[in-house]
């Protein structure tokens, strides 16, 4: 390989092609009178134009010639959410369970009254039914009144005949919340 002085030249500094493209007057017709009818964005119009009319204009393009003609952006309105907070009226009725890593060997466990928010932490070294177990005991000591539901995910330290059982003696009510709807049990998991 040779190497010469004309390798060493500059090179033109202008672009191999150029943003700015003309559109001719009835294409931009065209995408005026989509962005009216249809109240579609640059992107839309762009791909339905190379879609029915084979005419191949890139968004910055539609954008440019909406632009040029003073057209709004489309506002996308978010809906107001009116959500009516889940709660009992009263602290006994209802209380929330979960579990929650912490570290390395620390798994928290979290109760928390529907009703008021009251909430009893534990901190173990292992998730397992044992541990589910004397946490119960421990929730109930805390709060010092009796509780009627105990509402948990889907883990498996509450799914297992010790918990049952010791959720049975102190006649409390099991209510598993529905699978991947951790929004049921939201005020646990906050």
């Amino acid at each position: 390989m040779r190497l010469s002085i004309k390798g060493l030249r500059d090179l033109p500094q202008i672009p191999r092609s150029f943003g700015n493209q003309k559109v001719i007057p009835t294409v931009e017709k065209l995408i005026l009178e989509l962005r009216k009818k249809q109240k579609w964005g640059p992107q839309r119009i762009s791909t339905h134009l190379l879609r029915e009319y084979e005419i191949v204009l890139s968004k910055p393009t539609v954008w440019r010639v909406l632009k040029k003609h003073n057209v709004k952006p489309l506002m996308r309105y978010r809906r107001k959410r009116n959500f009516n907070q889940y709660t009992k009226s009263l602290p006994v009725d209802r209380v929330q369970i979960d579990v929650k890593k912490v570290a390395s060997r620390k798994y928290q466990f979290t109760a928390t009254l529907d009703c008021t928010k009251l909430r009893v932490l534990r901190i173990y070294p292992r998730k397992t039914a044992k541990n589910a177990v004397k946490f119960i005991g421990e929730m109930l000591d805390d709060f010092g009144f009796p509780v009627r539901v105990v509402q948990t995910d889907w883990g498996i330290e509450f799914f297992n005949d010790a918990f049952q059982e010791e959720l049975m003696e102190h006649y409390i009510k099991f209510r598993p919340i529905k699978p991947r709807s951790l929004h049921l049990n939201g005020k646990v998991e906050r």
